[in-house]
């Protein structure tokens, strides 16, 4: 699999970069992927697809984009701001499916739990896996844990994968599993990695079951 960071993709030693052709044949691939995941998979038996379908919601615009990285002073890795302006702004995905850019944290349900406006270009301050312990919802520490983040979607019973914003980590995915005292974890290189490892999962899981 191809390992794509900001606007480079990389295979084991080499890097690619993404130009023209090269860039829609891997959003080619993934679209082609999905389109074979729903028709295989008839009867939505993936987790969480029965509520997403398999739909994208609608793209994003270069400005709306723009606008977003300058009210919050950051700017998205590359792969995902494609993903947002050619394929969708949230929609089929892991479990319930990506959420879309602007619910980047209410997609957590955290109840009266507020950011400021500085939460995504504040660097996420990990760069190797980090253990935490819940005691309070309502406790500041749940929000200075995962600054420079946007939530990618939400997995239920208080697990979310999220996309680092800010920070040496930008780019990458990491799993806040912090609900059951597991911590948070870099699972993923890029977006993208994180995508296509769903895709070809689900795949798999669905062939398998027509064995």
């Amino acid at each position: 699999m191809f390992h794509f960071a900001y606007n480079e993709v990389s295979d084991n030693n080499n890097i690619y970069v993404l130009d023209g052709d090269d860039k829609m044949d891997l959003y080619d691939e993934l679209l082609n992927k999905l389109k074979l995941l729903k028709k295989i998979d008839i009867n939505q038996e993936i987790f969480g697809a029965a509520q997403h379908h398999y739909h994208f919601h609608p793209t994003l615009s270069e400005d709306a984009i723009k606008a977003f990285e300058q009210a919050h002073k950051i700017t998205l890795p590359a792969d995902y701001h494609h993903f947002l302006t050619k394929i969708g702004n949230g929609g089929a995905g892991p479990s319930f499916g990506i959420s879309p850019l602007e619910k980047f944290f209410t997609a957590r349900h955290y109840g009266n739990i507020k950011i400021n406006d500085h939460f995504l270009v504040t660097p996420f301050p990990y760069s190797t896996a980090h253990p935490f312990h819940y005691t309070d919802e309502s406790d500041e520490s749940l929000i200075r844990e995962m600054t420079g983040t946007l939530t990618l979607c939400d997995h239920g019973c208080g697990y979310y994968d999220m996309l680092i914003i800010s920070g040496s980590e930008k780019g990458t995915v990491w799993s806040d599993a912090r609900c059951s005292d597991q911590g948070m974890e870099k699972i993923f290189e890029s977006f993208l990695d994180w995508y296509f490892d769903w895709l070809d999962t689900s795949i798999e899981t669905i062939k398998n079951k027509s064995v």
